[in-house]
């Protein structure tokens, strides 16, 4: 799965960057497609450049007859500011030229022209074909435009001069953001008839899942996962409108505050959806996703979004290729984290994953492209239609699946509601193979080999004297605190407390019941030294140990029961806490312990004697326990 989605990734990248064929009859500044002209050109090569200049064809016409050779490709940022350099220092103005070398027929020819930043004016030799904005040497004449236009016209025979005039007064850089591409009218008009169907295919489906499931959030308005997926939806169609074909500035007017609002509405569209994303991710992933991290997310987004609105172009871009890379840096968090949820198979991560896998390719394509690392074109849209697809298919079957739980609930319900007043340790359900404490029912027994460990406080009752039944509860839970981890972190379960004690069961190898006892006696030991330093008398206790078979199941009535372990060595095990008072020890170990130690190496063993138990027939071997490492081991 993880070659797979990666593969995904790599092929989605490389299909971006290797879009638009070179023309080989393209040389600086030179097209020739006399003898072609079934062929759509990008002009995505050298083209002749004057910076800080707006040229006449005359003035072009002559340069280039006289020998320039100031040449620079399309699309390509001219000039950008850097964090802070003065605004002064941006060339504002720029003129690029082509000569193109036409066919002799006398033929209706078209060019899509990309906008550049941030208005362009397009000649054919001396006339002027199309404008975006308007381009002006004075900021107070010049109107930024974000719009895409297509103009067809029908050149000379042989060559003729394609000049393009760029103005830049608003934003902290200046150039061509795509190249121009040329073409036969009716295959440039159809090229750009399929791309407004494909655009909007997407943005109205994007629109209606969109809508969709935010009329889901206001049916059921304790999951926010639907309002934030919706409004995810929402914004990438909007974005899709505004950006490729923007079809959505058709209906805009070209003046200054348009743009900023065209602006602002295509950058913000796209850099809030990740945060939003890690919203909507840390719903349905909650311990996949750190809190910490997605709150510096989250934050950082907000402060890009004051920015953004707030703040004149001229100063927030400067910014945008950091924003973007951490933007960049927190997808691919975001990847791994699903990816490490469907490693788990978590469900629906795996879908997720092959979604955003997609999305965080055409992502990082996108970002790529803006920082000119890479030429293409921007795939974002298609990459979030794709994931929300996916997405809206696993909220969809969320919801059908939630009718057919509800009955299910409520039935568990009523169940749940009379076996709370009954209480048995998870790890009983297991050995009882139960998968739910409602399937627990009295008589319920499973026969299992065990270790026993039983722990008794000594002398407690003289410690409780000095304290108020308050405190005698708080002593008794933080002692417990401290032992039952311990426990659980050496294999065993609490199976009772007994007012002061502890039984505890250790299935499995009776080594993990001695490691028990041994960490438990270091974390009394740390505890005494506190309570020594406090002036409180310290804490002694006793351990027994012992392992056999065990008969684990539930007694009791129908309206109260509980879990218990009936055996003989249950009783053995008791047997033994009680004689660690009379041999001075903490810990006292049967010998059929010892003999089913795995790793015997690791405790020093040493032999107390033979004891004839009460309620037994034969002396019992009982030992007592050290680590073989005089400094121990604790957890």
């Amino acid at each position: 799965m993880k070659k797979k989605i990666f593969l995904i990734i790599i092929i989605v990248i490389l299909s971006s960057c290797n879009q638009n064929k070179k023309n080989d009859n393209f040389v600086q500044g030179f097209l020739d497609i006399s003898q072609n002209t079934s062929e759509i050109y990008k002009l995505d090569r050298s083209w002749y450049f004057w910076p800080n200049e707006l040229l006449s064809y005359n003035e072009v016409a002559y340069q280039i007859e006289h020998g320039y050779s100031m040449f620079i490709n399309t699309p390509y940022k001219w000039q950008k500011l850097g964090l802070i350099e003065p605004s002064h220092n941006l060339m504002n103005t720029g003129t690029i030229a082509l000569r193109v070398n036409f066919p002799k027929a006398n033929e209706l020819w078209a060019i899509e022209l990309p906008n550049a930043d941030s208005s362009t004016s397009l000649y054919l030799n001396r006339d002027l074909l199309t404008q975006i904005g308007k381009t002006s040497v004075n900021k107070a004449d010049s109107i930024p435009s974000n719009k895409l236009v297509v103009k067809n016209f029908t050149p000379k025979p042989g060559e003729n001069l394609i000049i393009i005039h760029v103005s830049s007064f608003y934003a902290p850089y200046i150039g061509i953001w795509d190249s121009p591409v040329l073409g036969k009218d009716d295959d440039i008009q159809k090229k750009r008839m399929w791309e407004i169907i494909i655009s909007s295919l997407i943005s109205g489906a994007l629109i209606f899942m969109g809508f969709y499931h935010i009329a889901l959030y206001i049916l059921r308005t304790n999951d926010k996962t639907t309002l934030i997926f919706g409004t995810i939806c929402i914004f990438m169609a909007i974005r899709n409108l505004i950006t490729g074909e923007r079809i959505l500035l058709e209906l805009m007017p070209e003046s200054l505050l348009s743009w900023r609002i065209a602006f602002n509405i295509e950058h913000l569209s796209a850099h809030m959806t990740l945060p939003l994303f890690f919203l909507y991710f840390k719903r349905i992933f909650n311990t996949y996703i750190n809190t910490f991290i997605e709150r510096i997310i989250i934050a950082v987004a907000l402060l890009w979004l004051v920015l953004q609105i707030f703040t004149p172009v001229m100063f927030h871009q400067r910014f945008l290729s950091l924003y973007e890379y951490f933007l960049l840096t927190s997808a691919l968090y975001l990847l791994f984290r699903i990816f490490a949820a469907a490693q788990n198979r978590v469900e629906g991560a795996k879908t997720t994953l092959f979604g955003i896998a997609i999305l965080i390719g055409t992502v990082f394509n996108d970002v790529l492209l803006s920082n000119e690392v890479i030429s293409g074109f921007y795939m974002s849209p298609l990459g979030v239609f794709i994931y929300t697809f996916s997405q809206s298919f696993l909220l969809s079957k969320r919801f059908s699946n939630l009718f057919f739980q509800v009955e299910n609930y409520s039935y568990e319900l009523e169940n749940l509601n009379s076996s709370l007043q009954r209480f048995i340790p998870q790890e009983v359900l297991k050995y009882l193979d139960k998968k739910s404490i409602i399937d627990v029912e009295l008589g319920d027994y499973s026969e299992e080999e065990m270790s026993v460990m039983f722990l008794d406080i000594r002398d407690f009752t003289s410690l409780s004297e000095s304290m108020s039944p308050n405190d005698n509860f708080r002593f008794i839970n933080s002692f417990l605190k401290r032992v039952g981890p311990l426990i659980r972190r050496n294999g065993g379960f609490v199976d009772k407390y007994i007012g002061d004690g502890i039984m505890a069961l250790f299935p499995g190898e009776p080594d993990n019941a001695l490691k028990a006892t041994l960490h438990i006696r270091k974390a009394l030991n740390i505890l005494n030294k506190e309570r020594i330093g406090h002036g409180l008398n310290p804490i002694k206790i006793g351990m027994g140990v012992n392992t056999g078979k065990l008969m684990l199941g539930t007694i009791g009535e129908d309206q109260r029961m509980d879990s218990t372990v009936i055996s003989d060595a249950v009783n053995t095990a008791s047997r033994l806490e009680s004689l660690t008072k009379k041999f001075n020890v903490d810990i006292l170990v049967s010998d059929t312990t010892i003999d089913n130690l795995t790793q015997k190496d690791k405790f020093i063993i040493t032999y107390i004697g033979d004891e004839l138990l009460r309620g037994k027939s034969k002396n019992v071997k009982i030992y007592t326990v050290e680590w073989a490492d005089s400094k121990g081991i604790f957890l």
